[in-house]
């Protein structure tokens, strides 16, 4: 594996796992405040969780495969992008139709479960450029 892959993988491992605690914290959390009757919010943030990491895992496999083949052109490059940004969509609009059809989801907490995972790609992503620059150069 190229450098460049070596460092989106590990970058993205540390998304997931990261998600993956906050998935965890948020259903916890949301189970103390609204058990018995507001469960349909967990059941909600724990759907959109779900899609969001595996929207994640999916991408950061197909991005793996990408930067592992060497021959890769620039059309197979686009057409990849392309199938993982509409494939991306197809699944969170399958999640928030699905939100929306169940009486016992939330559509606002799987619309939020859905992001959380973008928030937190950022969120690491920011962090990892303040101690890079907090740390000194060698």
């Amino acid at each position: 594996m190229k450098a460049e892959g070596k460092v989106f993988a590990d970058n993205q491992r540390r998304v997931l796992l990261t998600s993956l605690a906050v998935a965890a914290t948020g259903a916890v959390a949301g189970t103390l405040l609204w058990y018995p009757e507001g469960m349909g919010r967990v059941y909600g943030f724990l759907l959109g969780m779900g899609v969001g990491v595996g929207k994640l895992v999916w991408s950061r496999r197909r991005t793996a495969r990408a930067f592992a083949q060497e021959d890769l052109t620039r059309k197979a490059a686009a057409l990849s992008a392309r199938l993982t940004y509409l494939g991306n969509y197809v699944i969170m609009g399958a999640a928030l139709a699905a939100a929306a059809l169940i009486p016992q989801l939330d559509f606002l907490a799987t619309a939020a479960g859905l992001f959380v995972v973008n928030i937190v790609l950022i969120a690491t992503e920011a962090w990892g450029t303040l101690t890079a620059r907090a740390t000194p150069q060698e």
